[in-house]
């Protein structure tokens, strides 16, 4: 139960870290030099950042009950989860320079498909069976933008000005 690294241009594999026989990967994005990863434990699920320049692991949360997407930005990560500690749901923005986490959206009405570029987030909002509306989070200023594309469903990318997603008709 291990998480490995392969190199194309120099053909060698690395092994980056070994897990306890009863933990599992769950799910990984990579980034250039940075990846996340959660990681199912017995007691717990817990999501981590690895610096492959630095070799250095960082826990940035351990009371993850549910995780949905999670994205990663050169400076920020963003994942949509419910808290065991607080059995609360939302949209978490985590700084990765100062350690600081953000609540951008709480509740129920929350997406579970976050995605950021730059310094956007974006995710879907939905209020039924599809998605109301997409909205659109400056990580900078705060403030967030609402559009509406047609048949929105859930957001797979995002870069730049484009989001990609699934469409979901209400009829």
């Amino acid at each position: 139960n291990k998480i490995y690294l392969y190199d194309f241009e120099t053909n060698t594999t690395d092994e980056i870290r070994a897990l306890p026989s009863d933990s599992e990967v769950v799910k990984v994005t990579l980034k250039d030099d940075l990846f996340i990863y959660l990681v199912s434990e017995p007691e717990r699920n817990a999501l981590y950042l690895y610096d492959l320049n630095t070799a250095v692991e960082q826990l940035i949360v351990g009371d993850i009950e549910f995780i949905g997407d999670m994205s990663l930005s050169d400076d920020y990560i963003v994942y949509s989860a419910t808290r065991t500690s607080t059995d609360s749901r939302g949209i978490f923005l985590y700084n990765i320079t100062t350690g600081q986490e953000d609540t951008i959206d709480e509740g129920g009405e929350s997406s579970n498909h976050p995605k950021i570029s730059g310094d956007l987030v974006v995710y879907p909002v939905s209020s039924d069976y599809c998605y109301d509306k997409v909205v659109i989070h400056d990580t900078l200023t705060g403030q967030k933008t609402e559009i509406i594309p047609p048949d929105v469903g859930p957001v797979l990318d995002f870069e730049g000005d484009k989001i990609l997603y699934v469409g979901c008709s209400q009829n």
